[in-house]
């Protein structure tokens, strides 16, 4: 017989996402349209952005956890594989970042830099920085659990931070999206399956667990939460 687990229910205080970037531009009287150039190409030319401000998590986090004391940090390898001499910057991948390419494309920056970086100078600060912080929440009703693992648990939970829709889990059979902010398994499904447990690491708030899955293994995992107390504020 299969056991359902009670869920607590979530009083909605709700929630104004802010934009993930913010550009701040000038005020021209007459403002003549961009010319598109390549996003690897940075440009010196006059334009109406005169800076670009970033906040969000780690999706556009250009280094300011390498200087906070947090679990979540990227600044070993293999991130950063696609930078000169393959450095790690503290972005979460390989290279720069979608708001590095837009600060390229509108002529301010060709990096958008953190802003706890000690080095920033006054020109760095008064054409842009970024706020972003890897681990911080965007939504307060999901604060204390972990994040970038969720199987599904926002599934059950009323949040914006859901995939539960195609394109996600393209990978899966029949194309059937999990709730997995990817197309196919997580990194924790590997694992599970490598050790031996389990192919799927299930979310903890699914209803149609059994005692044999909350026995095996379960995630608690939560998107859009932050990873520690010292993020959940600043992205």
């Amino acid at each position: 017989m299969r056991s359902h687990h009670t869920h607590s229910s979530f009083s909605l205080s709700f929630i104004f996402l802010f934009l993930f970037f913010n550009i701040f531009s000038l005020s021209t009287p007459k403002l003549e349209p961009l010319k598109p150039s390549p996003l690897g190409s940075y440009h010196q030319r006059k334009q109406p952005v005169s800076a670009i401000l970033v906040f969000g998590d780690s999706t556009v986090d250009p280094g300011n956890n390498n200087y906070i004391p947090t679990a979540f940090k990227c600044n070993f390898p293999p991130y950063g594989l696609d930078f000169k001499n393959s450095i790690p910057t503290g972005r979460f991948c390989n290279g720069r970042l979608v708001t590095d390419f837009i600060g390229s494309y509108v002529g301010v920056k060709e990096f958008v830099p953190a802003y706890l970086d000690p080095n920033l100078g006054i020109d760095d600060l008064m054409s842009g920085v970024s706020f972003a912080s890897a681990g911080s929440g965007f939504d307060p009703l999901t604060p204390t659990i972990d994040s970038t693992v969720d199987p599904g648990n926002n599934n059950y939970i009323p949040t914006a931070f859901k995939c539960n829709f195609p394109p996600y889990g393209l990978d899966f059979k029949n194309s059937i999206p999990t709730g997995r902010f990817c197309n196919g398994r997580l990194v924790t499904d590997f694992i599970g399956s490598y050790i031996g447990v389990k192919e799927f690491v299930p979310a903890y708030l699914d209803p149609n667990l059994g005692i044999n899955d909350l026995m095996s293994g379960v995630s608690f995992a939560s998107a859009g939460s932050g990873f520690d107390p010292l993020t959940p504020t600043i992205g």
